[in-house]
């Protein structure tokens, strides 16, 4: 999610779009090199057909730069392991209390880096006095 709305932040709606469904293939792609998975043609010609679809509907727009490119690459692919290896983990038939907890630390791990360089850090000083002012309201 982080790096979505970084590569949104670079990247053309369009652009933006077109990596969001690339993710689709790349699930397919790693899914076959991490795990032996295979896809039917049928599958495989609607990812195909899905994909070319929005880069005509969106072909346009396509407009990045190369920092914009490389964070669209990160977040389509971060988006696709993460599929992949939740997918994997239903394998092993857990509830989702149990999923959660399993899932949670490793998501802070992945996640926490890119907050820190990505995020600001908020000035709470200004939370007080905006709490004050709301609750001078009721």
């Amino acid at each position: 999610m982080t790096l979505n709305n970084a590569s949104l932040a670079y990247n053309t709606i369009g652009f933006t779009q077109i990596a969001k469904v690339l993710t689709v293939p790349s699930v397919v792609a790693f899914s076959y090199l991490l795990f032996g998975k295979t896809v039917s043609r049928n599958r495989l010609l609607a990812v195909a057909v899905a994909c070319i679809g929005v880069a005509i509907a969106t072909g346009a727009s396509l407009k990045s730069n190369p920092s914009g490119a490389f964070i669209a690459v990160l977040a389509f692919c971060s988006t696709a392991l993460y599929q992949v290896w939740i997918g994997k983990t239903m394998e092993l038939e857990v509830s989702a209390p149990q999923l959660l907890l399993n899932q949670t630390p490793i998501s802070i791990l992945i996640l926490l880096p890119f907050a820190v360089i990505l995020d600001t850090v908020p000035d709470l000083g200004k939370c007080h006095e905006t709490l004050y002012e709301v609750s001078r309201l009721y």
